[in-house]
């Protein structure tokens, strides 16, 4: 963690050292549960990238459930803007995470977001799409993901940059938010 300073070129390598794209898949809501089902597979021995990092969504899951049943519900979000629709809730309330010290010392700088549920997301094949951006190698069906394999891209691996790079730009200004 760099709390202040400078951020090389290798500080980013080093933390993200998969070189593989970052690529933008179309799935339907059948896809996007039994992605999250496979992510929570091995709660709570998780290695690697298998736990869900995840936004635009809220997931409810139970990790007592059978695996392939732990995905209670999944929602599609976006920030409070002022209309009572929806259900609000505040981001990073309620995860485990919410206590890091990253997440403390953000809190210091920013207030929490409020989200709203804007739609349930249904787990059915076909019907209504939703953008995913994610890494190629588990758009490939990598780390357990068998369900993104094979789905409909809409920037592939020749297109897509790798997180580095996209950090980078981000770092360097050339992303605004």
């Amino acid at each position: 963690m760099v709390l202040s300073g400078v951020v090389t070129l290798g500080d980013i390598l080093e933390i993200l050292p998969f070189q593989d794209p970052i690529i933008v898949l179309e799935i339907d809501g059948a896809t996007l549960w039994a992605a999250l089902e496979a992510s929570l597979e091995t709660w709570p021995a998780q290695e690697g990238s298998r736990f869900p990092v995840i936004s635009g969504f809220r997931v409810s899951w139970d990790s007592r459930r059978p695996r392939g049943q732990r995905v209670l519900g999944v929602w599609l979000v976006q920030e409070a803007s002022g209309s009572t629709a929806g259900t609000p809730f505040h981001s990073g309330a309620s995860t485990p995470a919410a206590s890091s010290a990253a997440n403390i010392l953000d809190d210091v700088n920013r207030p929490l977001h409020t989200l709203v549920d804007v739609e349930e997301v249904k787990n059915e094949k076909g019907g209504r799409k939703y953008k995913i951006v994610t890494r190629e190698y588990m758009a490939q069906g990598h780390d357990g993901f068998l369900a993104l394999k094979g789905q409909t891209y809409l920037v592939d691996d020749e297109s897509g940059q790798m997180m580095s790079t996209i950090v980078r730009k981000y770092l360097l200004g050339k992303y605004s938010s």
